[in-house]
Protein backbone atom coordinates (compact mmCIF):
# COMPACT_ATOMS: atom_id res chain seq x y z
CA UNK A 1 0.00 0.00 0.00
CA UNK A 2 1.05 3.61 -0.54
CA UNK A 3 2.47 5.33 2.58
CA UNK A 4 0.16 8.32 3.26
CA UNK A 5 3.18 10.36 4.34
CA UNK A 6 4.57 10.11 0.84
CA UNK A 7 1.35 10.79 -1.06
CA UNK A 8 1.33 13.98 -3.11
CA UNK A 9 -2.18 13.56 -4.54
CA UNK A 10 -3.46 16.89 -3.19
CA UNK A 11 -0.14 18.71 -3.54
CA UNK A 12 0.28 18.52 -7.32
CA UNK A 13 -2.17 19.98 -9.78
CA UNK A 14 -3.81 18.52 -12.86
CA UNK A 15 -1.15 19.96 -15.16
CA UNK A 16 1.65 18.23 -13.26
CA UNK A 17 -0.24 14.93 -13.19
CA UNK A 18 -0.78 15.07 -16.96
CA UNK A 19 2.90 15.92 -17.44
CA UNK A 20 3.88 12.80 -15.47
CA UNK A 21 1.37 10.79 -17.50
CA UNK A 22 2.72 12.04 -20.83
CA UNK A 23 6.28 11.10 -19.86
CA UNK A 24 5.16 7.56 -19.12
CA UNK A 25 3.05 7.27 -22.29
CA UNK A 26 6.07 8.30 -24.37
CA UNK A 27 8.34 5.70 -22.77
CA UNK A 28 9.50 2.58 -24.58
CA UNK A 29 7.17 0.29 -22.63
CA UNK A 30 4.04 2.30 -23.42
CA UNK A 31 4.57 4.04 -26.74
CA UNK A 32 3.65 0.92 -28.75
CA UNK A 33 0.88 -0.19 -26.39
CA UNK A 34 -2.33 1.79 -27.13
CA UNK A 35 -4.44 -0.36 -24.78
CA UNK A 36 -2.21 0.39 -21.81
CA UNK A 37 -2.02 4.04 -22.82
CA UNK A 38 -5.81 4.31 -22.93
CA UNK A 39 -6.27 2.55 -19.58
CA UNK A 40 -3.63 4.59 -17.76
CA UNK A 41 -4.93 7.87 -19.20
CA UNK A 42 -8.45 6.99 -18.04
CA UNK A 43 -7.24 6.24 -14.51
CA UNK A 44 -5.21 9.46 -14.28
CA UNK A 45 -8.10 11.57 -15.54
CA UNK A 46 -10.31 9.91 -12.91
CA UNK A 47 -7.70 10.82 -10.30
CA UNK A 48 -7.73 14.43 -11.47
CA UNK A 49 -11.51 14.42 -10.98
CA UNK A 50 -10.93 12.84 -7.55
CA UNK A 51 -12.92 9.79 -8.63
CA UNK A 52 -12.19 6.08 -8.13
CA UNK A 53 -13.71 4.16 -11.05
CA UNK A 54 -15.39 0.83 -10.54
CA UNK A 55 -14.50 -2.28 -12.53
CA UNK A 56 -17.74 -1.95 -14.51
CA UNK A 57 -16.87 1.69 -15.33
CA UNK A 58 -13.48 0.67 -16.71
CA UNK A 59 -14.99 -2.22 -18.68
CA UNK A 60 -17.50 0.13 -20.31
CA UNK A 61 -15.42 3.28 -20.82
CA UNK A 62 -12.07 1.71 -21.75
CA UNK A 63 -12.88 -1.71 -23.21
CA UNK A 64 -16.29 -0.96 -24.73
CA UNK A 65 -18.09 -3.67 -22.77
CA UNK A 66 -21.89 -3.55 -22.56
CA UNK A 67 -23.85 -2.38 -19.52
CA UNK A 68 -24.49 -6.02 -18.51
CA UNK A 69 -20.75 -6.65 -18.08
CA UNK A 70 -20.13 -9.55 -15.67
CA UNK A 71 -16.68 -9.55 -14.06
CA UNK A 72 -17.04 -13.17 -12.95
CA UNK A 73 -17.05 -14.35 -16.55
CA UNK A 74 -14.98 -11.61 -18.20
CA UNK A 75 -11.59 -10.89 -16.59
CA UNK A 76 -10.45 -8.24 -19.06
CA UNK A 77 -10.22 -5.47 -16.45
CA UNK A 78 -8.31 -7.49 -13.86
CA UNK A 79 -5.89 -8.97 -16.39
CA UNK A 80 -5.34 -5.55 -18.00
CA UNK A 81 -4.71 -3.94 -14.61
CA UNK A 82 -2.17 -6.64 -13.79
CA UNK A 83 -0.37 -5.96 -17.07
CA UNK A 84 -0.50 -2.20 -16.49
CA UNK A 85 0.99 -2.46 -13.00
CA UNK A 86 3.78 -4.65 -14.40
CA UNK A 87 4.54 -2.08 -17.10
CA UNK A 88 4.63 0.72 -14.54
CA UNK A 89 7.04 -1.28 -12.37
CA UNK A 90 9.24 -1.88 -15.42
CA UNK A 91 9.15 1.83 -16.31
CA UNK A 92 10.31 2.85 -12.82
CA UNK A 93 13.07 0.22 -12.93
CA UNK A 94 14.40 1.67 -16.20
CA UNK A 95 13.51 4.98 -17.85
CA UNK A 96 11.69 6.40 -14.85
CA UNK A 97 14.10 5.33 -12.11
CA UNK A 98 15.16 8.96 -11.47
CA UNK A 99 11.68 10.50 -11.60
CA UNK A 100 11.15 12.62 -8.46
CA UNK A 101 7.44 11.77 -8.35
CA UNK A 102 6.14 8.28 -9.05
CA UNK A 103 2.69 7.09 -10.09
CA UNK A 104 1.33 4.12 -8.15
CA UNK A 105 -1.77 1.94 -8.60
CA UNK A 106 -2.25 -0.15 -5.46
CA UNK A 107 -3.50 -3.71 -5.88
CA UNK A 108 -7.12 -4.22 -4.95
CA UNK A 109 -8.50 -0.96 -6.33
CA UNK A 110 -8.21 1.42 -9.28
CA UNK A 111 -6.99 4.61 -7.59
CA UNK A 112 -3.91 6.33 -9.04
CA UNK A 113 -1.64 7.87 -6.38
CA UNK A 114 1.41 10.09 -6.77
CA UNK A 115 4.27 9.70 -4.31
CA UNK A 116 7.59 11.40 -3.86
CA UNK A 117 10.67 9.29 -4.45
CA UNK A 118 11.92 8.13 -1.07
CA UNK A 119 12.23 4.99 1.06
CA UNK A 120 11.10 1.79 -0.59
CA UNK A 121 7.38 1.09 -0.54
CA UNK A 122 5.56 -2.19 -1.01
CA UNK A 123 4.08 -0.88 -4.26
CA UNK A 124 7.33 0.51 -5.65
CA UNK A 125 10.15 -1.76 -6.80
CA UNK A 126 12.83 -1.37 -4.15
CA UNK A 127 15.60 -3.39 -5.75
CA UNK A 128 18.13 -1.91 -8.10
CA UNK A 129 18.39 -3.27 -11.60
CA UNK A 130 21.99 -4.33 -11.15
CA UNK A 131 21.20 -6.33 -7.99
CA UNK A 132 18.21 -7.94 -9.67
CA UNK A 133 20.16 -9.08 -12.69
CA UNK A 134 23.09 -10.31 -10.62
CA UNK A 135 20.69 -12.64 -8.81
CA UNK A 136 19.03 -13.77 -12.05
CA UNK A 137 22.33 -14.42 -13.82
CA UNK A 138 23.72 -16.27 -10.79
CA UNK A 139 20.69 -18.56 -10.82
CA UNK A 140 20.94 -19.05 -14.58
CA UNK A 141 24.60 -19.89 -14.26
CA UNK A 142 23.85 -22.73 -11.87
CA UNK A 143 21.02 -24.12 -13.99
CA UNK A 144 22.90 -23.84 -17.30
CA UNK A 145 25.83 -25.64 -15.72
CA UNK A 146 23.50 -28.47 -14.74
CA UNK A 147 21.96 -28.44 -18.22
CA UNK A 148 25.23 -29.22 -19.98
CA UNK A 149 27.01 -31.45 -17.48
CA UNK A 150 26.32 -35.06 -16.65
CA UNK A 151 25.81 -34.98 -12.92
CA UNK A 152 26.07 -37.99 -10.64
CA UNK A 153 24.08 -37.55 -7.46
CA UNK A 154 25.28 -39.47 -4.39
CA UNK A 155 22.93 -38.76 -1.56
CA UNK A 156 21.18 -40.30 1.40
CA UNK A 157 17.42 -40.54 0.92
CA UNK A 158 14.57 -41.25 3.26
CA UNK A 159 13.57 -44.74 2.16
CA UNK A 160 9.92 -44.04 2.95
CA UNK A 161 9.83 -42.04 -0.29
CA UNK A 162 10.81 -45.10 -2.32
CA UNK A 163 7.25 -46.39 -1.90
CA UNK A 164 6.31 -43.89 -4.59
CA UNK A 165 8.19 -46.18 -6.97
CA UNK A 166 5.33 -48.70 -6.85
CA UNK A 167 2.80 -46.14 -8.09
CA UNK A 168 1.25 -46.10 -11.54
CA UNK A 169 2.97 -42.79 -12.17
CA UNK A 170 6.59 -43.40 -11.14
CA UNK A 171 7.16 -47.17 -11.28
CA UNK A 172 8.73 -47.50 -14.76
CA UNK A 173 10.94 -44.43 -14.42
CA UNK A 174 12.22 -45.30 -10.94
CA UNK A 175 13.04 -48.95 -11.63
CA UNK A 176 14.27 -48.96 -15.24
CA UNK A 177 17.98 -49.08 -16.07
CA UNK A 178 17.73 -46.27 -18.64
CA UNK A 179 19.38 -42.91 -18.13
CA UNK A 180 17.22 -40.26 -16.51
CA UNK A 181 16.81 -36.92 -18.26
CA UNK A 182 15.07 -34.07 -16.42
CA UNK A 183 13.96 -31.48 -18.96
CA UNK A 184 13.48 -27.98 -17.55
CA UNK A 185 11.10 -25.73 -19.48
CA UNK A 186 12.88 -22.49 -20.38
CA UNK A 187 10.97 -19.42 -21.56
CA UNK A 188 11.40 -17.67 -24.91
CA UNK A 189 13.21 -14.35 -24.39
CA UNK A 190 14.58 -12.09 -27.11
CA UNK A 191 16.55 -8.86 -27.34
CA UNK A 192 15.45 -5.56 -28.88
CA UNK A 193 18.25 -3.21 -29.91
CA UNK A 194 18.08 0.40 -31.08
CA UNK A 195 21.46 2.03 -31.41
CA UNK A 196 23.34 1.50 -28.14
CA UNK A 197 20.18 0.66 -26.18
CA UNK A 198 19.24 -2.97 -25.72
CA UNK A 199 16.34 -4.55 -23.84
CA UNK A 200 15.59 -8.19 -23.08
CA UNK A 201 11.89 -8.90 -23.69
CA UNK A 202 9.40 -11.62 -22.83
CA UNK A 203 6.05 -11.63 -24.66
CA UNK A 204 3.43 -14.12 -23.50
CA UNK A 205 2.33 -14.75 -27.09
CA UNK A 206 5.87 -15.33 -28.44
CA UNK A 207 6.94 -18.86 -27.53
CA UNK A 208 8.41 -20.29 -30.76
CA UNK A 209 10.55 -19.03 -33.60
CA UNK A 210 7.58 -18.77 -36.03
CA UNK A 211 5.75 -16.60 -33.48
CA UNK A 212 8.91 -14.57 -32.97
CA UNK A 213 9.27 -14.01 -36.73
CA UNK A 214 5.62 -12.90 -36.96
CA UNK A 215 6.13 -10.45 -34.09
CA UNK A 216 9.28 -8.97 -35.61
CA UNK A 217 7.57 -8.40 -38.95
CA UNK A 218 5.02 -6.17 -37.24
CA UNK A 219 7.58 -3.91 -35.54
CA UNK A 220 9.16 -0.69 -36.74
CA UNK A 221 12.41 -0.89 -38.70
CA UNK A 222 14.51 1.04 -36.17
CA UNK A 223 14.63 -2.01 -33.87
CA UNK A 224 16.85 -5.06 -34.33
CA UNK A 225 15.56 -8.26 -32.74
CA UNK A 226 17.40 -11.49 -31.89
CA UNK A 227 16.77 -14.58 -29.74
CA UNK A 228 18.84 -14.48 -26.56
CA UNK A 229 21.73 -16.99 -26.64
CA UNK A 230 21.19 -18.02 -22.99
CA UNK A 231 18.28 -19.77 -21.30
CA UNK A 232 15.76 -18.36 -18.83
CA UNK A 233 14.24 -20.74 -16.29
CA UNK A 234 11.25 -19.58 -14.20
CA UNK A 235 11.23 -20.53 -10.53
CA UNK A 236 8.34 -22.92 -11.09
CA UNK A 237 10.69 -25.41 -12.84
CA UNK A 238 13.44 -25.11 -10.22
CA UNK A 239 11.39 -25.64 -7.06
CA UNK A 240 10.23 -29.23 -7.90
CA UNK A 241 13.76 -30.57 -8.49
CA UNK A 242 14.54 -31.64 -4.87
CA UNK A 243 11.25 -33.55 -4.64
CA UNK A 244 11.94 -35.31 -7.96
CA UNK A 245 15.48 -36.29 -6.99
CA UNK A 246 14.27 -38.01 -3.81
CA UNK A 247 12.50 -40.58 -5.97
CA UNK A 248 15.74 -42.14 -7.16
CA UNK A 249 18.22 -44.40 -5.41
CA UNK A 250 21.66 -43.17 -4.41
CA UNK A 251 24.23 -43.09 -7.23
CA UNK A 252 21.52 -42.71 -9.87
CA UNK A 253 22.93 -40.69 -12.75
CA UNK A 254 20.67 -37.87 -13.84
CA UNK A 255 21.18 -35.43 -16.70
CA UNK A 256 19.53 -32.01 -17.04
CA UNK A 257 18.52 -30.27 -20.26
CA UNK A 258 16.75 -27.06 -21.22
CA UNK A 259 13.58 -27.77 -23.21
CA UNK A 260 14.51 -25.40 -26.05
CA UNK A 261 17.71 -27.44 -26.60
CA UNK A 262 15.96 -30.81 -26.56
CA UNK A 263 16.65 -32.93 -29.64
CA UNK A 264 14.67 -35.81 -31.11
CA UNK A 265 17.60 -38.10 -30.30
CA UNK A 266 17.13 -37.32 -26.58
CA UNK A 267 13.74 -39.03 -26.74
CA UNK A 268 15.22 -42.39 -27.74
CA UNK A 269 17.47 -43.59 -24.93
CA UNK A 270 16.26 -41.72 -21.84
CA UNK A 271 13.41 -41.90 -19.39
CA UNK A 272 12.30 -38.28 -19.37
CA UNK A 273 10.65 -36.07 -16.76
CA UNK A 274 9.57 -32.69 -18.16
CA UNK A 275 8.84 -29.83 -15.74
CA UNK A 276 7.67 -26.58 -17.28
CA UNK A 277 4.91 -24.31 -18.42
CA UNK A 278 2.50 -24.52 -21.34
CA UNK A 279 4.73 -21.92 -22.98
CA UNK A 280 7.90 -24.04 -22.81
CA UNK A 281 6.83 -27.30 -24.47
CA UNK A 282 8.82 -26.63 -27.68
CA UNK A 283 9.63 -30.06 -29.22
CA UNK A 284 6.83 -31.75 -27.27
CA UNK A 285 4.32 -29.27 -28.62
CA UNK A 286 5.45 -30.08 -32.18
CA UNK A 287 5.13 -33.81 -31.54
CA UNK A 288 1.70 -33.65 -29.90
CA UNK A 289 -0.38 -31.52 -32.23
CA UNK A 290 -3.45 -33.27 -30.85
CA UNK A 291 -2.63 -32.78 -27.19
CA UNK A 292 -5.88 -33.10 -25.25
CA UNK A 293 -5.79 -29.71 -23.59
CA UNK A 294 -4.14 -26.60 -24.98
CA UNK A 295 -3.28 -23.33 -23.32
CA UNK A 296 -3.62 -20.11 -25.29
CA UNK A 297 -4.61 -16.46 -25.16
CA UNK A 298 -7.81 -15.15 -26.65
CA UNK A 299 -7.51 -13.23 -29.90
CA UNK A 300 -7.17 -9.87 -28.11
CA UNK A 301 -4.48 -11.26 -25.74
CA UNK A 302 -6.63 -10.34 -22.75
CA UNK A 303 -7.78 -13.71 -21.39
CA UNK A 304 -6.00 -17.00 -20.74
CA UNK A 305 -7.97 -20.14 -21.51
CA UNK A 306 -7.45 -23.90 -21.68
CA UNK A 307 -9.50 -25.82 -24.23
CA UNK A 308 -9.68 -29.48 -25.13
CA UNK A 309 -9.08 -30.73 -28.67
CA UNK A 310 -12.56 -29.91 -30.01
CA UNK A 311 -13.06 -26.79 -27.81
CA UNK A 312 -16.11 -28.34 -26.16
CA UNK A 313 -14.45 -27.58 -22.81
CA UNK A 314 -13.22 -24.04 -22.21
CA UNK A 315 -11.51 -23.29 -18.89
CA UNK A 316 -10.72 -19.66 -18.08
CA UNK A 317 -7.94 -18.47 -15.79
CA UNK A 318 -9.62 -16.19 -13.27
CA UNK A 319 -8.05 -13.50 -11.11
CA UNK A 320 -4.48 -12.23 -11.25
CA UNK A 321 -1.40 -14.49 -10.92
CA UNK A 322 0.09 -12.18 -8.30
CA UNK A 323 -2.93 -12.50 -6.00
CA UNK A 324 -5.96 -14.83 -5.85
CA UNK A 325 -6.42 -16.80 -9.08
CA UNK A 326 -7.21 -20.09 -10.79
CA UNK A 327 -4.50 -22.13 -12.52
CA UNK A 328 -4.51 -25.39 -14.47
CA UNK A 329 -1.83 -28.09 -14.56
CA UNK A 330 -1.55 -31.03 -16.95
CA UNK A 331 0.10 -34.35 -16.06
CA UNK A 332 0.84 -36.77 -18.89
CA UNK A 333 2.57 -40.16 -18.76
CA UNK A 334 3.11 -41.94 -22.07
CA UNK A 335 5.50 -44.38 -23.80
CA UNK A 336 8.53 -43.08 -25.66
CA UNK A 337 9.63 -44.33 -29.10
CA UNK A 338 12.00 -47.00 -27.77
CA UNK A 339 10.07 -48.45 -24.86
CA UNK A 340 11.19 -45.66 -22.56
CA UNK A 341 8.81 -43.62 -20.40
CA UNK A 342 8.05 -39.90 -20.59
CA UNK A 343 6.33 -37.98 -17.79
CA UNK A 344 5.33 -34.36 -18.32
CA UNK A 345 4.04 -31.87 -15.73
CA UNK A 346 3.19 -28.41 -17.01
CA UNK A 347 1.01 -25.52 -15.88
CA UNK A 348 0.48 -21.85 -16.66
CA UNK A 349 1.64 -20.33 -13.37
CA UNK A 350 3.63 -21.34 -10.30
CA UNK A 351 0.63 -22.33 -8.17
CA UNK A 352 -0.58 -25.11 -10.47
CA UNK A 353 2.88 -26.70 -10.59
CA UNK A 354 3.28 -26.35 -6.82
CA UNK A 355 -0.10 -27.93 -6.10
CA UNK A 356 0.42 -30.94 -8.37
CA UNK A 357 4.00 -31.59 -7.22
CA UNK A 358 2.73 -31.67 -3.64
CA UNK A 359 0.31 -34.45 -4.63
CA UNK A 360 2.52 -36.63 -6.84
CA UNK A 361 5.52 -36.68 -4.48
CA UNK A 362 3.53 -37.69 -1.40
CA UNK A 363 2.67 -41.38 -0.86
CA UNK A 364 -0.80 -40.91 0.60
CA UNK A 365 -1.89 -38.11 -1.72
CA UNK A 366 -0.66 -39.94 -4.83
CA UNK A 367 -2.43 -43.13 -3.70
CA UNK A 368 -5.68 -41.15 -3.30
CA UNK A 369 -5.21 -39.62 -6.75
CA UNK A 370 -4.69 -43.03 -8.38
CA UNK A 371 -7.76 -44.40 -6.61
CA UNK A 372 -9.79 -41.50 -8.05
CA UNK A 373 -8.39 -42.25 -11.51
CA UNK A 374 -9.32 -45.92 -11.16
CA UNK A 375 -12.88 -44.98 -10.21
CA UNK A 376 -13.16 -42.49 -13.08
CA UNK A 377 -11.72 -44.68 -15.86
CA UNK A 378 -12.68 -48.11 -14.48
CA UNK A 379 -9.15 -49.51 -14.30
CA UNK A 380 -5.60 -48.37 -13.58
CA UNK A 381 -4.02 -47.50 -16.95
CA UNK A 382 -0.27 -47.72 -17.45
CA UNK A 383 -0.27 -44.43 -19.37
CA UNK A 384 -2.68 -41.58 -18.80
CA UNK A 385 -3.48 -37.85 -18.81
CA UNK A 386 -4.79 -35.86 -15.83
CA UNK A 387 -5.91 -32.23 -15.82
CA UNK A 388 -5.81 -30.40 -12.45
CA UNK A 389 -7.39 -27.15 -11.31
CA UNK A 390 -5.62 -25.12 -8.63
CA UNK A 391 -6.94 -22.26 -6.58
CA UNK A 392 -3.90 -20.20 -5.68
CA UNK A 393 -2.64 -16.99 -4.17
CA UNK A 394 0.55 -15.62 -5.72
CA UNK A 395 2.89 -18.65 -6.05
CA UNK A 396 1.07 -20.67 -3.37
CA UNK A 397 -1.39 -23.47 -4.13
CA UNK A 398 -4.37 -23.32 -1.77
CA UNK A 399 -6.39 -26.19 -3.24
CA UNK A 400 -5.61 -28.57 -6.12
CA UNK A 401 -8.13 -31.08 -7.50
CA UNK A 402 -8.13 -33.37 -10.57
CA UNK A 403 -10.95 -32.46 -12.94
CA UNK A 404 -10.29 -34.77 -15.91
CA UNK A 405 -8.83 -38.29 -16.23
CA UNK A 406 -8.26 -40.14 -19.48
CA UNK A 407 -6.16 -43.13 -20.53
CA UNK A 408 -3.41 -42.31 -23.00
CA UNK A 409 -4.45 -43.35 -26.50
CA UNK A 410 -1.45 -44.50 -28.47
CA UNK A 411 -1.36 -42.90 -31.90
CA UNK A 412 0.34 -45.11 -34.50
CA UNK A 413 1.74 -41.99 -36.17
CA UNK A 414 3.10 -40.51 -32.92
CA UNK A 415 6.69 -41.64 -33.45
Amino acid sequence: MVDPSQTLHSMIDAKQKRSILNSILASEGFVHSPKNQKLLTYLVESSIKDEIPRETDIASDVFDRRSDFDSSGDTIVRVSMHNLRSKLERYYETEGKDDPVKMIIDKGHYRVSFIKDGPADASVPSRSISWYYYVIFALLGVIIFLSYKLVSFERTVNHSTVKLGTSALWSEVVHSDRKKLIVLGDEFFFSQTAGSDQSVIRKHFVNTFPEFDAYVQGQIDTFVFAKTPYLYFPKMVIWPIPSILKLFKPRTTIEFQGSSLLQSSNLLSNDIIFIGSFRSLYLFNDIFKDIAFKYHWTSDYQDLVVTNSDSSIVLTFEGEPGIHHTDYCYLRKFPGPSGNTIIMIFSAFHSGMSGVMEIITDDKKLHTLEQAMHQSIGYRPQYFNILFETTGHSRTALKTVPIEFEPFKQDASLW
